[in-house]
């Protein structure tokens, strides 16, 4: 492929631009917990016994499977020739192996794992209300430019 071609592919499908950015920049946030502004490596002290929420490692889990999902979703759209395609199933299916890796987190961690508290009830609670409240409003407007275009 040469470079022309992959410069129009990134004009057709601006998306790909901001998956790969997000995911370099997920990777980086990532690193940037281990050095500091300066370069210098931090020490990171872990208390012996550390608690988690319940649910924790099944975002974890999530994360990575999207992590490695975007990627190989790339890669298959580009070999479908149809990168749309690849770029919408790949998260899709890192998300369906990112559920399989979060459980065998959870229950690797099971004895580290504790109840939710009140407020992390009431956080999870008014984030799911809002997500769904997004999805919805993101399939009136999809139908809504189906219908009326």
């Amino acid at each position: 492929m040469h470079r022309t071609e992959r410069i129009g592919i990134a004009r057709r499908n601006p998306g790909i631009i901001i998956q790969i950015n997000s995911f370099y920049l997920f990777r980086l946030g990532r690193f940037q917990r281990l050095v500091n502004v300066f370069g210098e490596e931090q020490e990171v002290q872990m208390p012996e016994q550390e608690t988690y929420p319940k649910g924790h490692w099944m975002g974890v889990g999530i994360g990575i499977g999207i992590g490695f999902g975007i990627p190989i979703g790339i890669v298959m759209g580009i070999l479908m020739d149809n990168i749309t395609l690849g770029i919408s199933l790949g998260p899709g299916m890192g998300a369906g192996i990112g559920s399989c890796i979060g459980a065998v987190l959870e229950a690797k961690h099971k004895d580290q794992i504790r109840p939710l508290t009140e407020g992390e009830k009431r956080t999870r609670k008014i984030l799911t209300i809002l997500g769904v409240s997004v999805l919805f409003l993101g399939i009136l407007f999809f139908v809504f430019m189906l219908r009326y275009r």
